[in-house]
């Protein structure tokens, strides 16, 4: 992103399935967006934890422990960095409690983008983990219903470098009649500002490294979002993603 890019009008809106997904997906681009918000999907406590999860045991918890506001901590410190700021929606993560339907989140995130009155909403591609994959259905249905924004997708870090994951997923989209480009240019300084605010994410940072072939790394780098908001059958049109950020 150029440093002399024209800014949008109103606020973007990344979603993130968890409370780390969007900061460690394209972090770049929320320092490059003063007063970015940041949706979180299953960012809720739930009622009552259960016995202690794996992943949470790997990222360094306790039994007993307040997972969800420890996490919170984490992205709320994370987003500073960045100067975004969280919108943490109910829904608790499903390590702890069923799902929510996908229309539930859906009407739960078209609220959340009408609360910050965001003309561009930016979508996880839902590349592996069952909550990844909600989040990015409900995020279609809100796509579908809302095409006064404009959308951004991007891919997940780590899931991303799973062989045949994005190609498979962008496929799907192009079946469903959705096309997908890739934009995006990010300035040294957006990147060191993510990396700065991924380093944030202590807890998820050691579960990563406990969980993963090759660690986080991936979650260090940049990798350009694509647009998608016709369909394939008409013709593309000019859309340069400097004109919006």
């Amino acid at each position: 992103m150029s440093g002399t890019s024209s800014r949008p009008p109103a606020p973007i809106a990344v979603i993130s399935p968890h409370l780390d997904d969007a900061v460690l997906s394209c972090g770049q681009l929320l320092a490059g967006q003063p007063d970015a918000v940041v949706v979180t999907a299953f960012a809720g406590r739930p009622e009552r934890y259960p016995e202690l999860t794996s992943w949470d045991e790997r990222a360094g918890f306790k039994a007993g422990d307040d997972v969800v506001a420890a996490r919170r901590r984490e992205d709320r410190a994370a987003l500073a960095v960045l100067g975004a700021r969280p919108l943490w929606l109910g829904f608790p993560d499903t390590q702890y409690t069923d799902p929510p339907s996908c229309e539930a989140l859906a009407a739960a995130i078209e609220r959340a983008l009408d609360e910050v009155g965001a003309e561009l909403a930016v979508m996880p591609l839902g590349l592996f983990h069952s909550d990844h994959l909600l989040t990015h259905r409900a995020c279609l249905e809100a796509f579908r219903r809302q095409r006064q924004r404009r959308w951004l997708l991007y891919a997940e870090a780590i899931y991303r470098r799973v062989p045949n994951l994005l190609d498979d997923r962008l496929a799907e989209l192009e079946r469903a009649g959705l096309c997908a480009q890739a934009v995006g240019n990010w300035t040294a300084g957006e990147l060191v500002l993510k990396r700065q605010a991924v380093g944030c994410y202590g807890s998820q940072l050691r579960a990563l490294a406990r969980s993963w072939d090759g660690g986080y790394g991936d979650a260090f780098e940049c990798v350009n979002p694509g647009f998608f908001d016709e369909p394939v059958s008409e013709p593309a049109p000019e859309f340069d993603l400097r004109d919006r950020l």
